[in-house]
Order: structure tokens, then C-alpha cells, then sequence
């Protein structure tokens, strides 16, 4: 776990998903502060991706600039929302898991 919340960029298995805003989705979290995906929209940009699907997990978020990534495991669901906000440019990449993955 320890080293999963240090790493800065995705590993070559992971599904990251580069989403325009709006994202098209709506996140929450679980207990222990992992934030999953509770609804993709219809029509929305995450759903156009054919990528993300709905109990995701969200591990990891774009940084504010640059292609560093940061672990958003137990970090809870202001913290993945503030960071999506503050992102510089009309993306944000994100990596997914499915809730069987973990």
C-alpha cells in the first residue's frame, strides 16, 4: 500500500483514462476513503470513452500540471475533486480499477 500512494505515474497495466471536462461522472466515497465511481452519465464524456464503468475505483489523478500522476487511495473524496478542479487544462487523466481488481 505504502508504495502504491508514493508512486507518480501510472504502471504500464493500469487503465488510465484521459477525460475532458465536464467528466461526466459522479464520485463518492467508501469507508475507508477510496473514491469510486457511482454514476457515469449517458452521454457524458467519461461514457464516450467506453471505459469507465460504474463501482470503479479511482487510484490515481492527474497532477495540477505536467504528466506526474498522484495515488488517491484513502485520501478521501475532497481531496480527488479538488485536484480534478485544479488541473490545469481541459483534461484530467485518471486510472481506474475495477472493485474486483482490488
Amino acid at each position: 500500500m505504502r508504495w502504491a500512494r508514493a508512486s507518480r505515474s501510472a504502471g504500464v497495466d493500469d487503465r488510465v483514462v484521459d477525460l475532458k471536462r465536464p467528466l461526466g461522472l459522479v464520485l463518492n466515497e467508501d469507508d475507508d476513503g477510496n473514491v469510486y465511481v457511482e454514476t457515469v452519465a449517458p452521454k457524458g464524456n467519461a461514457a464516450r470513452t467506453g471505459m469507465v464503468k460504474e463501482g470503479d475505483i479511482v487510484t490515481m489523478c492527474s497532477a495540477t500540471f505536467g504528466d506526474q500522476m498522484w495515488s488517491t487511495r484513502g485520501v478521501g473524496l475532497t481531496r480527488v475533486l479538488a485536484a480534478i478542479r485544479v488541473r490545469a487544462g481541459p483534461t484530467v487523466s485518471l486510472v481506474f480499477e475495477s472493485s474486483q481488481e482490488t
